[in-house]
């Protein structure tokens, strides 16, 4: 019986976890040792070599565990050859054993931050130029799937893509390298986290303490949670009051409030919670402390101007 491997599974895998390399072909011998040698060069081009014996599984299926976590093999090229027990060569083919990572872990959900996906080879060869996706996808039931534009490598071990906006509430999700002429994903799933932040606000053309007032709060990543809009006057007196808001989307909610004190101009901050819990004595009823502060991508400020008629209202009597 002739000896066949014909593939390998999976090509990409990390040097900073344990994994187990696949090889399948026909007629392995399942009484007689194996042996896969994992050879390359470290990032400084030095040659390595990490001998490791296969695991039997079928005359179909062979196993070989990759080399050990946080281990000199950082490769940027690498090839898995594996020999018999009398040291002859059965075959060899290409794998990509890689100390990989992305950063940053974490951005806006209103997109435009920069990642960089670390990897191996990624730059092509020979006038070869490949084109890439980073895939933002998140888990079940969901399961909803962002692709950036298609981009080329900065070197042979990076990837860089433009974080897109989220189009749902933040929150962790998996981002993938995904190579367009290979049609495969080259890199295992990387956890990321989208952060929700307030990109602007609409409000009343014309904005009167005393008066009900409704905000419109757009950004990224609003949650099913509760929420409600801050104004703190700039003024030494330091007042302060709250408007409840309700989710009208993952880019919109809608507040409504009064300020109840003399004009003033104030700095507006969108108060995130996840305390669900009311305050009874407010009207209406707001979360309960515990929230914190919405990345704004600009500052938020607001003036209520003095409400001149309810002045005016109250000076015929006194003539």
């Amino acid at each position: 019986t002739v000896e066949v491997w014909r593939d390998v599974a999976p090509l990409f895998a990390s040097i900073d976890a344990s994994e187990t390399l696949t090889l399948s072909g026909h007629g392995f011998d399942v009484s007689s040792p194996y042996t896969c040698v994992f050879v390359g060069l470290d990032l400084s081009g030095n040659s390595l070599e990490y001998n490791v014996s296969a695991v039997r599984v079928a005359h179909s299926t062979l196993q070989c565990p990759t080399p050990v976590p946080g281990g000199d093999l950082a490769a940027i090229r690498t090839e898995l050859r594996l020999f018999d027990q009398y040291g002859n060569l059965v075959g060899a083919k290409p794998v990509s054993l890689v100390r990989t990572g992305i950063a940053p872990s974490e951005a806006y959900a209103g997109g435009g931050a920069l990642l960089t996906v670390t990897g191996f080879g990624v730059g092509g060869l020979g006038g070869y130029t490949p084109l890439y996706q980073c895939v933002f996808s998140s888990p079940p039931p969901s399961e909803l799937e962002v692709r950036t534009a298609s981009v080329f490598s900065s070197d042979q071990n990076s990837v860089e893509c433009t974080v897109p906006a989220w189009p749902a509430a933040a929150g962790t999700v998996h981002v993938r390298v995904w190579s367009i002429n290979a049609s495969a994903y080259l890199s295992p799933p990387f956890d990321f986290t989208f952060v929700p932040e307030v990109s602007g606000m609409l409000h009343n053309a014309s904005l009167k303490a005393g008066v009900p007032a409704t905000f419109t709060i757009t950004g990224a990543g609003f949650a099913a949670v509760p929420y409600s809009l801050q104004f703190n006057s700039t003024s030494s007196t330091n007042e302060s009051s709250s408007a409840p808001c309700v989710l009208q989307s993952s880019t919109l909610l809608a507040c409504s409030g009064v300020w109840p004190h003399a004009y003033a101009t104030t700095i507006v901050t969108l108060i995130q919670y996840a305390n669900t819990s009311l305050l009874a004595n407010t009207s209406p009823p707001l979360p309960a402390a515990g929230g914190s502060p919405v990345h704004v991508r600009a500052p938020l400020g607001v003036y209520f101007s003095q409400y001149w008629e309810t002045l005016l209202s109250a000076l015929p009597g006194m003539l």
